[in-house]
């Protein structure tokens, strides 16, 4: 399985995080339902944040998270892929209140 992590912060797009983690859950998964085999997921889609707290949306909605920056910068948490979501808000704003997104990246 291949380990898909979505970067969480204040003011990102709801629906980059929450399409990512669809797209990537269902990968394996619909086109074998389609062709009547078992359905197999190729891809273990987690969401992390600095401090491990919930994401703010721009739209208003809170996403949980499932890791914190500490996991993958020290390595305890397996990632073969790490994916920055859109920036909803005034990007300056949000790249001056992102400072460990920055030094995760």
């Amino acid at each position: 399985m291949i380990d898909v992590v979505v970067v969480g912060f204040d003011r990102a797009l709801a629906s980059a995080i929450t399409g990512l983690a669809d797209l990537f859950a269902l990968a394996g998964v619909t086109w074998n339902r389609i062709e009547g085999r078992d359905a197999e997921r190729l891809f273990n889609v987690r969401i992390a944040t600095e401090l491990g707290q919930p994401v703010r949306c721009i739209n208003g909605l809170q996403l949980a998270s499932h890791l914190n920056f500490a996991d993958i910068i020290g390595g305890s948490a397996k990632v073969d892929a790490l994916i920055v979501p859109t920036i909803g808000g005034p990007i300056e704003e949000v790249l001056a209140d992102t400072e460990a997104l920055r030094a995760l990246i």
